[in-house]
């Protein structure tokens, strides 16, 4: 569980970054972004080096490889083909999300956005279920369900009078959120867990190259130093959340990782706004943080 830990609580740390810094009239969220995958590129490549893995491999047969990691003959050079192509189809995602992310704010307000985001959870919990069998016990399977509660509880508006429409955007987020963190357990099952760094810095590096391109094109190109710091910090946790993801879901199924980990870092978002930011916590936040705790209990038995 400590991995699962880790990994809400860098989940959270970005939020946390963004929370109290995405109000700011000097944030260019082109420069954020594309600095945030700098530095978790930087740091990747830096992992990689220092793994003594090869950062490139040389020889034959890489197709037939990764056929054979599909089929339970997980091998280095498959596992190396499968980080690369993984790698930049998850980068295209993490970036796209965000970026949907960014767009169903302004057309679906932040209450709505916010609970879609991490409903994207679901897809990756009933793939795993479908695909690998990966059931969680009766127990396991209350504490995802009061879990998932807590998630709709904390983003969704109950007291607005206003009715809410589902425009197309808040679905396509939900499925590309989604899709984006169910790589990260199709990289578990199929590669050797010693990969993960190549995997990282293909798919970071790929949102970095696409980010450089939509941050050359902004209007706004006047370099902004405290648009850079803040990706920087970003970049950081950004990176580590999903190494911890990866180790989380080595340890335990998919079923119990996933809800935990989004229904986890909000209650460490709210926690930290509430202890250092002296941010009053709405009734419904609070139950939703006892309901989570349980939910943690529950799924740790």
């Amino acid at each position: 569980m400590i991995y699962l830990f880790l990994a809400a609580l860098s989940s959270a740390s970005i939020a946390l970054i963004f929370k109290y810094s995405g109000s700011k009239e000097w944030v260019n969220k082109f420069q954020v972004t594309s600095f945030n995958y700098l530095t978790a590129t930087t740091i990747s490549l830096v992992m990689l080096l220092k793994s003594g893995q090869p950062i490139l491999f040389s020889g034959q047969g890489f197709l037939q490889c990764l056929v054979g990691n599909f089929n339970g003959n997980i091998t280095v050079q498959g596992s190396w083909l499968w980080a690369i192509i993984l790698g930049v189809a998850t980068g295209i995602l993490y970036l796209l999300g965000f970026l949907l992310y960014q767009s169903s704010i302004k057309s679906s307000g932040a209450s709505l956005s916010g609970m879609f985001n991490k409903m994207g959870i679901i897809v990756p919990m009933v793939f795993s279920m479908i695909v690998w069998r990966e059931f969680p016990s009766a127990l396991q399977l209350c504490g995802i369900l009061l879990s998932l509660s807590a998630i709709i509880m904390v983003n969704f508006n109950f007291d607005s009078g206003e009715k809410s429409s589902i425009k197309p955007t808040l679905l396509i987020m939900f499925l590309v959120v989604g899709f984006g963190e169910f790589s990260n357990k199709l990289f578990q099952k199929y590669a050797m867990a010693e990969m993960k760094s190549h995997f990282m810095l293909v798919l970071f590096a790929t949102a970095l190259i696409i980010s450089i391109g939509l941050t050359v094109n902004d209007k706004n190109k006047a370099m902004n130093i405290k648009s850079a710091l803040c990706g920087v910090a970003v970049g950081v946790p950004n990176m580590l959340s999903t190494l911890f993801l990866i180790e989380a879901l080595n340890k335990l199924p998919a079923t119990v990782v996933y809800p935990i980990y989004s229904a986890g870092s909000i209650v460490i978002i709210m926690a930290t706004s509430f202890v250092i930011f002296g941010e009053k916590l709405k009734k419904k936040e609070i139950i939703a943080m006892v309901v989570t705790l349980i939910a943690l209990s529950m799924v740790n038995i």
